[in-house]
């Protein structure tokens, strides 16, 4: 009777196999007092939680980094990601809302943006120009009462004093 050396595993509950090299993801045998060592595709555990369907290939065990997707927890100020060795987790995150036109932050129940358009002078009315994602300054009416006491008077978005 023939024996099949690449899946005869000479180990036993007895005798521990002394070519075993520890690694998962090779199959150990012993043949004329060598060992010898082949890849093995057994299912294996790579380490990494975010990881599903654990493979050998290669003699390197991996898995598909796309296993595992985290729930989103509804919360603006979290980045919500699978850490290799924690899984889930809802770590720091970005309140940029993308515009100039306000100042963001986070706070416990979300993120808080601050009106930003602040600036220019008493004959300007700073807004958000949405479409350009910042503050622009526009003129206020020529002839508007500016100055201490209104003394003067916007011109061309400057206050002029008035004699």
């Amino acid at each position: 009777m023939a024996v099949d050396l690449l899946t005869t595993d000479i180990g036993t509950a007895d005798v521990p196999n002394p070519c075993d090299d520890g690694d998962p993801c090779t199959t150990d045998w012993q043949a004329n007092d060598i060992c010898l060592h082949k890849y093995s595709t057994a299912p294996c555990d790579d380490g990494n939680v975010c990881t599903e369907n654990d493979m050998c290939k290669g003699g390197v065990c991996a898995g598909a980094l796309a296993g595992v997707i985290c729930a989103d927890d509804g919360n603006p100020c979290t980045q919500d990601y699978c850490d290799p060795q924690l899984g889930c987790t809802h770590g720091p995150g970005d309140c940029d809302d993308g515009t100039q036109c306000t100042q963001d932050w986070c706070l416990t129940d979300g993120c808080t943006h601050k009106d930003a358009c602040t600036g220019g002078n008493e004959c300007n009315t700073a807004s958000c120009a949405a479409k350009l994602k910042q503050c622009v300054f526009l003129p206020k009416p020529d002839g508007t009462k500016c100055g201490s006491a209104y003394n003067g008077q916007c011109q061309n978005g400057a206050c002029q004093k008035v004699n």
